[in-house]
């Protein structure tokens, strides 16, 4: 069996680890997975030397829709997608990239429940498909660093300035705005406004190109909001966090209890989560989801510590020990160790990218049918 992996230009290689680790499950499968690159000519160019026909692909692996215009040796995608299927991952809400999306018949990963139901009602076939890791990068119990020897808690989050967002919605604000500083995600705030359902109430309002727009500009506000508040919280709680993204000096005057630290390659990253006492994590959103700041850290044996909105266990079950900043834990050394083994087995057990692409290939009789562990939650 072939397949061939599309993923384009990323910053800081989250997207490019991503498809490493995906890619190399495929091949432990016995999955021939080729790489193409979008962001890379000299990639294109060797798949057009090699005189690459894409139906000669059992299947297709996608991020975020990029490239789906493109022709190799002369046949456009757009023609195989209908044939074969074209699975596109998406790492964020669809919304995004819908722009991308419309007029292909790809099928949808998304990593949250809610994100499948929005999907579907744009019309497209999707499954939930949440983040995992490679089965490799899940650490050994001997390795575990013990929490003595561990200080910071590690919040790897950008800068969003929400000053930027309000302006942009500004034209609605009227309107909208008693929504955008009350919803918790961008979902809750477009079934407040009728375009997804709520409860036993069917949508009302139509995804025309201006109630998108308005979406993304919504989701990046609602976002900033909430990790603005998260710094908030913390400063309050007198817990110092080690910030580490893009322009997180930004948020020094206001929060100035905390480090800022630039953006630092995702290897670079990963380190510095397996040697964190926490990682905190800011649900971006994803209240039926999973997010790499909480697949990762948990594998790489660190906890992670939730504001109000992450709800992981609603994915993890209920053998996962929630953390949350509401009741900050004052854990002994041997209750953290029981809680970083605890994490590994679940990681360990159903939230490897072997093991979804295993249940993902078998739907689409691409391989045989998975056996599911019998506690696996909500996969």
């Amino acid at each position: 069996m072939k397949g061939l992996l599309m993923v384009g230009a990323n910053q800081y290689g989250v997207l490019s680890a991503f498809i490493d680790g995906i890619r190399h499950s495929l091949q432990q499968l016995g999955v021939q997975a080729d790489l193409l690159d979008i962001g890379s000519q000299s990639s294109i160019n060797q798949h057009l030397a090699d005189g690459t026909d894409p139906d000669d692909y059992d299947f297709f692996f996608n991020f975020n829709a990029v490239g789906l215009d493109l022709s190799l040796n002369g046949k456009p995608l757009a023609q195989v997608i209908p044939r074969k299927p074209f699975f596109v991952f998406l790492v964020d809400h669809p919304l995004h990239q819908l722009g991308r999306l419309l007029g292909h018949r790809v099928i949808l990963l998304c990593v949250d429940q809610e994100h499948v139901s929005f999907a579907r009602l744009c019309g497209f076939q999707a499954h939930f498909f949440p983040h995992a890791v490679p089965a490799e990068q899940i650490a050994q119990a001997h390795s575990l660093k013990p929490l003595h020897e561990r200080q910071q808690v590690l919040f790897p989050v950008s800068y969003f300035d929400t000053a930027h967002w309000r302006q942009k919605l500004q034209p609605v604000w009227h309107q909208v705005g008693h929504l955008l500083d009350t919803c918790p995600s961008v979902t809750r705030f477009l079934q407040q406004l009728g375009v997804l359902p709520l409860g036993d109430r069917p949508a009302t309002v139509g995804l025309d190109n201006n109630i998108q727009r308005l979406a993304v500009c919504a989701d990046y506000y609602i976002r900033g909001r909430q990790r603005a508040a998260v710094l908030a919280r913390c400063q309050q709680l007198e817990l110092p966090l080690t910030v580490v993204g893009n322009g997180s000096r930004q948020y020094a005057p206001a929060y100035p209890l905390h480090q800022y630290l630039d953006a630092v390659p995702f290897a670079e990253l990963l380190v510095m989560m397996q040697n964190a006492r926490f990682v905190l994590h800011n649900s971006p959103g994803f209240e039926l989801g999973l997010h790499e700041r909480v697949v990762y850290p948990l594998a790489l044996g660190t906890p992670v510590l939730c504001d109000a909105l992450a709800q992981p266990q609603r994915i993890l079950g209920a053998g996962y020990q929630r953390l949350g900043l509401e009741q900050l834990p004052a854990l002994t050394a041997e209750q953290y160790r029981a809680l970083q083994l605890d994490n590994l087995d679940i990681i360990r057990n159903r939230h490897t990218w072997q093991w979804q692409l295993q249940t993902l290939l078998a739907e689409y009789q691409l391989w045989p049918q998975a056996a599911a562990p019998a506690d696996a939650a909500q996969c």
